[in-house]
């Protein structure tokens, strides 16, 4: 990704009142935590598991040549169901422990919301975060893809050297049903990092409070604010509203 901003919805208060921990970190220190792929929240995930296309006998012995071998080898129909169903299964309990090596760092492209709000921003309590999405691949190493919401599991095409395998995972890791796709999400997605903590203080260029920010248990606005700027000076603060004309909520300037 170039010159785009890419969004992290999140709450601002927990339960016992307090200020999030990840969110604190994230605000304050700049830093990303990189989830297990099991703890999303799409009981999808993970099993989203694609079709492979294009299997030939050619391909299969490039790969495995010991199957030549095999009794009844060359009458195999390798464009059956049969068959790609049976190398999709032979395959998936390696690739789904695989998955378990990942971290995920979810953002969405649209900061205006209001389900993301909502669903991720304790209901317009909590805040936004924007990222440069360029910024963020460069300080981190990691690759930020679009999550592709879709109505049919996605299809691979099998090579002969084995590199649909990589390809495999990413349709695994940026597959959704379409009932996602309001979300408009991306995934930095990492394989067996070293820490799942990232700072990525340089690349927080705007900070959005939702408009219920203030129904926070002893929340003081002005000084969450003037906490902020101290911390990130050339970052555009801003706040959503409620336009009633509209029925929409809207960001509007907070701090020239």
């Amino acid at each position: 990704m170039s010159g785009d901003i890419l969004y992290k919805y999140r709450v601002l208060y927990g339960k016992n009142g307090s200020l999030n921990e990840f969110t604190k970190r994230l605000l304050f220190d700049g830093q990303i935590y990189l989830s297990a792929f099991e703890s999303l929240n799409d009981p999808f995930e993970g099993q989203i598991v694609p079709q492979y296309k294009g299997i030939t006998k050619e391909k299969v012995l490039n790969l495995y040549p010991c199957l030549k071998d095999l009794p009844d080898f060359n009458d195999i129909d390798w464009q059956s169901e049969s068959v790609t169903s049976y190398i999709r299964e032979f395959f998936t309990p390696k690739i789904k422990e695989d998955l378990k090596k990942y971290g995920v760092f979810c953002a969405s492209s649209d900061c205006n919301n209001d389900l993301l709000w909502a669903h991720y921003a304790d209901s317009h309590k909590g805040v936004c975060i924007g990222f440069d999405a360029k910024k963020l691949e460069e300080i981190s190493g990691y690759k930020i893809l679009p999550v592709c919401p879709q109505d049919k599991r996605p299809e691979v095409e099998f090579s002969n050297n084995g590199s649909h395998y990589d390809e495999y995972i990413v349709k695994m890791l940026t597959t959704k049903s379409s009932a996602w796709e309001y979300e408009h999400e991306y995934r930095m997605i990492a394989f067996n990092p070293p820490k799942r903590d990232i700072y990525c203080f340089d690349a927080i260029k705007e900070i959005y409070l939702g408009c219920r920010i203030e129904k926070n248990k002893d929340f003081n606005k002005e000084d969450f604010v003037r906490n902020l700027k101290e911390v990130h000076p050339y970052c555009e603060i801003k706040e959503m509203r409620m336009n009633i004309d509209t029925l929409k909520i809207e960001s509007c300037p907070l701090i020239k």
